[in-house]
Formats: C-alpha cells, sequence, structure tokens
C-alpha cells in the first residue's frame, strides 16, 4: 500500500493545477461553454485521479500509461471542439447530441488531462 503522505504532494499540484486553470479561464478560452466552463474541471479531477489509480493498480509500465493517457487526452479534446463546431453550427435545428459531445468531451479531457499529470509523479509499491 502506498503511504498516505507520498500522496500529498501530487494531490496538492493536481488541486493546485485545476484551481489555476479555472483561475486563469484556461478552458474557457480552449473552447469551452463558459456557463460549464469550471464544473467541468472540478468534476473531471476526482474522475482522472480514480482513473489514474485505476491505471497504476493494473500496472502497466509508466511510458506507455503516459503515452495511452495523452493520446486519449487529445482524442477527448478533438471531440469536445468538434462538438462545439456541430453544436454552434446546428443550434436552431437539434444540437443535443452535439452539446452532449462538447459538453462530455470536455468532461472526457479534464478527467484524462488529470490522470496524465497524475501519472507523471511515481508511486513506489512495497516489496512483497
Amino acid at each position: 500500500m502506498v503511504q498516505f503522505s507520498t500522496l500529498i504532494a501530487p494531490l496538492l499540484t493536481l488541486v493546485a493545477l485545476s484551481g489555476g486553470a479555472v483561475w486563469t479561464g484556461a478552458t474557457s478560452a480552449l473552447g469551452a461553454a463558459p456557463w460549464w466552463a469550471e464544473k467541468v474541471v472540478w468534476a473531471g479531477l476526482p474522475a482522472g485521479i480514480a482513473l489514474a489509480a485505476t491505471a497504476w493498480l493494473l500496472a502497466p509500465s509508466r511510458r506507455p500509461r503516459l503515452l495511452t493517457l495523452a493520446a486519449l487526452t487529445v482524442i477527448a479534446f478533438t471531440l469536445a471542439r468538434y462538438g462545439q463546431a456541430n453544436a454552434v453550427a446546428s443550434a436552431p435545428e437539434a444540437p443535443e447530441l452535439a452539446a452532449q459531445t462538447w459538453y462530455f468531451g470536455w468532461f472526457a479531457t479534464c478527467a484524462l488531462a488529470t490522470a496524465t499529470v497524475a501519472s507523471l509523479f511515481r508511486y513506489h509499491r512495497p516489496a512483497h
């Protein structure tokens, strides 16, 4: 089991980065709707921590885990931008799917970005 003291610095770093993203309006500047731009950051934080913990428990080596999470973050961001473009373009018709793609794409982007940053830290497994 990992000691709690080894998790304090990563958790504080993730909270500080999330707070910085909210404070600077980074998600809004990158295309999230102002109404929920802050919400996806704070919702993505615990989801990303859980995802990083799950990936760590599954024990793939560090480099493939980082590359996979980073690639998934880029894919999620691309889907969010695609959803944004289609939600704006089809506003009067039926924008539900596009708007959902936009929102959930941003939620996935924040969660995966959190998991990627969390995976940058080294957590030691105890020897049996």
